[in-house]
């Protein structure tokens, strides 16, 4: 027996928890963008601490690494969901190509 569809209603309660959820994320966001701001000195002023070349170079590498892994895996995952990859095999909407 199938559930017949029923469209949905934004209770009061539902709101209201929406509305916690989005403050608490956003006192969490703020906090930590405070933090970033204020207290994040890893080299306490002192300027032999700083990066040099090559860490700039192996962050840059990680980050373009990161994303091209990223980019790529979401774009095999949109490619294989377009071409009927991921139907059962019962499934009424399965074919091939």
């Amino acid at each position: 027996m199938v559930a017949e569809s029923i469209p949905f209603k934004a209770t009061h309660m539902q709101s209201l928890s929406t509305c916690i959820v989005l403050a608490v994320l956003g006192a969490l966001l703020g906090l930590a963008s405070a933090f970033l701001y204020f207290g994040w000195d890893p080299a306490n002023g002192d300027p032999s601490y700083a990066m040099t070349a090559s860490g700039y170079f192996a962050m840059v590498l990680g980050i373009v690494t990161t994303l091209a892994l990223g980019i790529g895996l979401m774009a095999l995952t949109f490619h294989s969901n377009r071409g009927g990859h991921d139907q059962y095999p019962w499934s009424s909407s399965f074919h091939r190509l």
